[in-house]
Formats: C-alpha cells, structure tokens, sequence
C-alpha cells in the first residue's frame, strides 16, 4: 500500500513532470547561487559601513533600504535559476 506522500507525488509528476538537469545546467544554478551569496555579502558589508555612525532613525531607515536590496538579489536568482529550469 502507498502512502499519502507517494500519492501526492505521483499525481505531481503525471501533471507536471520533473525535469533532469545536465552537469553543465547544474554548474550553471551552482554559479548563479555563487555570484547571488557574494553580491548579498558585498551588499551587507557596504550597509555596515554605512551604518556604523548613523543614529537610530537614519540606521532604521539604512537597514530597510539593505532588506530591500538583499529581496532584489534574492529574486533575480530565482529568475535566473527559473529560466535554466524552464529552458528545456
């Protein structure tokens, strides 16, 4: 007997079925989460610098400004790594 789980994703890959990725495709998401994690950290180390002598409400505003900017990177990976996925 099949569990619930094994159901699920049976009717998952029947509706939408899961799609292989070459080596090369997979050093291209590697690379994509690389130049992502480095452009975060390069970002993040920007802001502290920035921040270190600012007082509460100027540093509250810097750090909204710094999520803002790390979502933007954050989404532009996903949207690269969707087109790898969804180019084959």
């Amino acid at each position: 007997m099949k569990s619930a789980y094994e159901k699920a994703m049976e009717r998952l890959n029947k509706e939408a079925p899961r799609r292989s990725l070459s080596d090369d495709e997979k050093a291209e998401l590697a690379e994509i989460d690389n130049q992502a994690d480095a452009r975060v950290s390069e970002t993040r180390l920007a802001y502290d610098a920035k921040l270190a002598g600012l007082n509460p409400m100027e540093a509250h505003s810097l750090q909204e400004e710094l999520q803002q900017e790390v979502a933007r990177i954050e989404a532009k990976r996903e949207s690269d790594k969707d087109a790898i996925w969804n180019r084959g």
